[in-house]
Formats: structure tokens, sequence, C-alpha cells
């Protein structure tokens, strides 16, 4: 009866521990919004911009680089101009701090309303300085969101699903996931 008791106590202080670094994680993440913000806007702007170059060489983080080529991904942002036009209007969704001793981590979500559709922007940004860069990106949208129906070759559909199969083959935290 001891042990049961003993163990109930350390399960319910667990819990507790558990309980009130979610709390923290939750309360230090407001800190960075701000910066986190300023970063996903300008992310908008350069992609309306069609800045590519400027998104690839500035804002992503040096091992996204590394694992993803500009040709591919200067490639997945033209076909995504084309499948959902300019970004309209966003909101900001979840978001999470991480503390690794690489460094400080937020996982953001956007909803997204563009010219013809809607779609969730999922962002995995690293602390760099005074502001981040991202080490990871998903975008996801349905062809049920879609305002009218993609204009897009058998080449672009062929291109896509070689730069994700490179993207995949390369292990690395980006994807573009869209149903036809």
């Amino acid at each position: 009866m001891k042990i049961v008791t003993v163990l109930i106590i350390l399960l319910l202080l667990a819990a507790a521990i558990v309980g009130l670094h979610k709390l923290i994680v939750f309360l230090m993440s407001d800190k960075y919004m701000p910066s986190v913000s300023d970063f996903v806007n300008k992310y908008y702007q350069a992609r309306n911009e069609k800045d590519y170059a400027y998104i690839y060489n500035t804002m992503a983080d040096e091992a996204f680089r590394e694992k993803v080529p500009y040709g591919n991904f200067v490639n997945t942002m033209s076909i995504l101009e084309k499948q959902i036009g300019k970004m309209k209007k966003t909101t900001r969704g979840a978001i999470k701090a991480t503390y690794t001793p690489e460094g400080q981590y937020v996982e953001t979500q956007y909803k997204t309303i563009h010219e013809k559709g809607q779609n969730v922007d999922w962002f995995l940004l690293k602390e760099k300085g005074p502001t981040w860069q991202f080490v990871g990106y998903r975008i996801v949208w349905s062809s049920k969101d879609l305002k009218e129906k993609p204009e897009l070759t058998p080449e672009d559909y062929t291109e896509m699903r070689k730069m994700i199969h490179d993207m995949i083959d390369k292990s690395v935290e980006t994807s573009v996931v869209g149903e036809q």
C-alpha cells in the first residue's frame, strides 16, 4: 500500500512538473511573437513580390539551403504562386517555443487566404541573432480550398513530384502538399 501511494505521489509530481514546463513554454512564446510576426510578414511580402532569392538566401537557415537546392526552391515557389496566387490575409495560429543545446526554436502556423484559395503555412524557425531563419517550412492546401482549378501543365506536376521526392530523399523538413 505504501509503495502504491508513493508511486501515485511521484506520478502526480511528474505530471505537475510537465504541466509547469508547458505553461512556462507557452508564456515564453509570447516573448518571441513580435520578432516572429515581423519575420513572417517579411516572408509573405517577399513571396508576393516573387523575391525568392531573398527568401532563400536571407531567410532560410544554412542547413535548409544545404538540403534544398536553389533551383528546386524557386520552382516550388513558382508552382505555389501559380496554384494559389498572392497572399491577401493571414492569421497566426498555434505557436510553440522549444529550447535545445543548438539554440531556440519557434514552431508557428498561419492560416492564409490567397487570391485563389486558402491554406495553412507552418514555419519552424531558429533564432539567429536578433531575427529568425526558417529551418522547416510546410504549406498545406487542398483542391477544395481553391476557387479556381489549377492551370498547371503536366510538366509542372512532374517537376513538383520530382522536387518533393528529392526533398524526401534528403530528409528535409519541407513539403508542399496538394490534392488534384
